[in-house]
């Protein structure tokens, strides 16, 4: 809930389509350990250079494929293997160009999953019990397998590089779509806002930290247990429920006051009131492990006063008002008077995280949000809406609606930057099986027998064959 939020670049859809099975990741390797109490024969399948796949490897993969799309077919499991033995030549190929990920790059990205990976068990011993594995095993595994996915995306991005889709490209990839698999684009709209936060009084502030003094008085005197007093007073829902308990996470998950307290902590110890954007906590610390803490918190937010809250109303509508009568544009409204500094910068404009696009689509859009919408007029302002805002404080909005593009097939005239990024997706595609192709002559491959009716895979076995 109080996490950093990480802000990442896209890089095009097949760049990332190890990345988008990152959440599956952790369920391919445990899925090899709840496998250890079957009688496995394992094998190696395909070997690459000094790189080779187990059929446990396939067998893990190819089981969360069946989950994910609901195809289980022998072509289905050709493809995949295809995939694996491509992804192999990769990591041969950025050994021969030295390119490589340091360690801070695999460190960085393992602490990431892993603390996404223990919010949902709940902490390492609920993961260690469940696959009955130790967690020094669990992240060896696991980095491997980051190693390797990260040394992919970087060699698919020096291939695809240069890479680039001109206007016919994408006029002729649309053409040559057949009607029926046309995509659907849902109804997108352009949205803005100015925000303002309600403010907090000195006053509130102050019983606040009174109230968390008492809670921590009574816990350490035996009065009151932690995860009793987590459970009646901690106003965090993503973790109250488990006693206010984070599991292991890095320094960098936290917020920076967060972690500078935290990091004080000596073991079993409990701070004092703690201030971040969140509100007010107090932190235990559990146990360390050099750059990683295991704490456990209870916070509470300072309310704002009735009096607060018409104040920062009346202010809001006000500059509505100025809008309406041209005394100036809602952009220049948000970049003079808008408290979030996610979108004052854009004009008051949200956007789409994972596109960067303003053209946001219905789905992506919070359901209070999509309903006021769905009711308003194109150009129209919206009266001060009060809304909790993403640093978990209260505050007004108004809401300006840009535009409205209802649902409709995908076509060059309203979807011309979507219909681009398809053209270009395949594109890259054709790019790495044409270099799939060209490299195999040059590199040891060994497939086993039974393999070899799969069609790509036979042909890749005949390209291989030319220079050897």
């Amino acid at each position: 809930m109080f996490t950093n939020r990480q802000n990442e670049k896209g890089f095009s859809k097949f760049t990332n389509s190890m990345a988008k099975t990152t959440l599956h990741l952790f369920l391919f390797l445990l899925l090899g350990f709840a496998a250890k109490a079957q009688v496995v024969l394992d094998k190696t399948i395909a070997k690459i250079g000094d790189q080779y796949i187990l059929l446990s490897d396939l067998e893990y993969r190819y089981r969360e494929e069946v989950l994910a799309k609901g195809i289980d077919t022998k072509e289905a499991k050709c493809d995949l293997l295809f995939t694996m033995i491509r992804e192999k030549m990769l990591i041969v190929q950025a050994d021969r160009d030295s390119i490589e990920v340091s360690p801070d790059e695999i460190d960085m990205q393992m602490e990431q999953r892993m603390a996404f990976f223990i919010q949902q068990f709940g902490s390492e011993k609920a993961i260690e019990k469940y696959f009955n594995e130790s967690m020094a095993n669990i992240r060896a595994k696991l980095r491997k397998t980051m190693e390797d996915q990260m040394i992919v995306n970087k060699m698919q991005q020096k291939l695809l590089g240069d890479v680039k889709i001109s206007p016919n490209e994408v006029r002729t990839f649309y053409r040559n779509l057949p009607q029926d698999s046309m995509p659907d684009i849902k109804t997108q709209y352009e949205v803005g806002q100015v925000v303002l936060n309600i403010p907090v009084s000195t006053k509130e502030k102050r019983r606040v930290k009174r109230h968390l003094n008492k809670i921590r008085n009574q816990i350490i005197s035996g009065d009151l247990e932690w995860s009793i007093a987590a459970t009646l007073y901690s106003e965090d829902p993503g973790s109250k429920a488990r006693g206010g308990d984070l599991g292991w996470a890095p320094r960098s998950a936290y917020v920076p006051e967060f972690s500078a307290a935290a990091f004080k902590l000596k073991k079993d110890s409990i701070s004092g009131p703690i201030e971040t954007q969140f509100g007010y906590h107090i932190i235990q610390m559990l146990d360390r492990k050099g750059d990683r803490i295991h704490v456990r918190h209870i916070l509470i937010s300072p309310k704002p006063r009735p009096e607060n809250r018409r104040t920062a109303r009346s202010k809001l509508d006000s500059i509505r008002k100025l809008i309406l009568r041209d005394s100036f544009t809602f952009k220049t409204a948000a970049y003079k008077f808008s408290q979030d500094e996610e979108t004052r910068n854009t004009g008051g404009m949200l956007y789409d995280a994972e596109t960067g696009s303003t053209k946001i689509s219905n789905e992506n859009i919070p359901i209070d949000l999509s309903i006021l919408l769905d009711t308003m007029k194109v150009g129209l302002i919206s009266l001060p809406l009060s809304f909790m805002g993403s640093d978990n404080k209260e505050a007004y909005r108004i809401i300006y609606l840009k535009s409205k593009i209802l649902a409709h097939k995908a076509n060059l005239t309203q979807d011309y930057a979507f219909i681009s990024d398809l053209a270009l997706n395949q594109k890259n595609i054709s790019v790495i099986i044409n270099w799939t192709w060209q490299k195999a002559p040059s590199m040891y491959i060994s497939i086993a027998d039974e393999y070899h009716s799969c069609k790509k895979i036979r042909r890749l076995i005949a390209e291989n064959k030319r220079n050897n």
